[in-house]
């Protein structure tokens, strides 16, 4: 769950604000806080805020994601309509029905995969005009072909925005990235220090990157947008699964690059430097299997319910080398 370059202004901003309120503290126990240290970091956010505007990106970005959503979304009942016309035509048709690639499209849209949905959507639909005569017999009409191609259209139209946005946003970064490092670094050193001060506390939850990048995704969405992706998820029957991997016995030590393998899926997933990752699943019963080197795999067993988030936090234990005290 590493945080995107549009997220990192963001974060600073939530970081230095904390510091802010918290800087006695900080400067009470560590000389690096005093002096001009919160206004070079200020100075250093304004610098990259000014590079990427943070906030056109990600309602863009948002509104590309559920137009690209909604599209998908309707695509459910052309398919199920294609299944029943093309079982219908039988061997009028010159492939297996399951060849068709009905279920790849399927796949791609229950995955949130909209690059694989156009790729996908390509290929069902040559298949549609290759049996085009067989299907219209049993009463596919060209007007569902039509409203089906102009989906697809628009799903490839959609993701070829989205990408050169992203493009032009990492042009801007990559030309500047010296000017990203230095702050995010200034902000990765405070939230360091910040978690160190308030070990135990709640305060501590301020400085920790995961947490705050939860809160910024909800932040920045409305209700109605957080209705509107709640009913697109219950209607995708999809949830998100928010795992934190920690190390046993030990207090806020989370483990960094831990792989979660979770069957029955394709992912396989790597935690961020807190620990943490964020992924959304189809509605289901689901086990996993968590692995690092010199740590004991950790078999874990969750649910997920559509439209909700299954928190998930497991421990693991380093393996035991026959070192006294390991």
């Amino acid at each position: 769950m590493h945080p995107k370059i549009e997220d990192k202004t963001v974060l600073s901003r939530f970081v230095i604000d904390s510091f802010h309120t918290d800087k006695t503290k900080f400067t009470t126990k560590y000389k690096k806080y005093l002096g001009t240290f919160e206004d070079d970091t200020i100075a250093a956010i304004e610098v990259c805020e000014g590079i990427v505007a943070t906030k056109f990106y990600i309602k863009q970005k948002a509104t590309i994601t559920k137009l690209l959503m909604t599209t998908a979304i309707s695509l459910r009942t052309d398919l199920d309509d294609i299944i029943v016309f093309a079982t219908n035509a039988g061997s009028n048709l010159n492939m297996e029905v399951k060849d068709m690639g009905v279920s790849d499209v399927r796949k791609c849209i229950s995955r949130d995969n909209m690059e694989g949905l156009a790729l996908a959507m390509t290929v069902l639909n040559k298949n549609i005009e290759d049996n085009n005569d067989a299907l219209e017999d049993q009463g596919w009409s060209s007007g569902q072909w039509d409203g089906m191609k102009a989906k697809a259209e628009q799903v490839r139209l959609l993701n070829q925005k989205q990408n050169q946005m992203e493009a032009d946003k990492q042009l801007a970064v990559s030309e500047n990235h010296v000017k990203f490092d230095d702050m995010w670094n200034m902000t990765l050193n405070i939230c360091l220090a910040g978690k160190t001060l308030f070990k135990g506390n709640v305060r501590a939850k301020e400085y920790t990157i995961s947490l705050l990048l939860k809160r910024i995704r909800h932040d920045g969405t409305t209700k109605v947008e957080k209705e509107q992706k709640l009913a697109e998820q219950l209607a995708a029957k999809m949830g998100e699964l928010d795992f934190t991997a920690k190390d046993f016995g030990i207090d806020d030590s989370w483990i960094e690059d831990a792989e979660l393998t979770i069957e029955g899926t394709d992912y396989v997933l790597n935690t961020d430097d807190e620990g943490g990752l964020l992924v959304d699943l189809k509605e289901g019963s689901y086990t996993a299997i968590l692995r690092k080197a010199t740590y004991n795999d950790v078999v874990i067993k969750f649910d997920i319910k559509a439209g909700e988030t299954t928190e998930v936090i497991t421990e693991m234990k380093a393996i035991d080398d026959g070192t006294p005290g390991s």
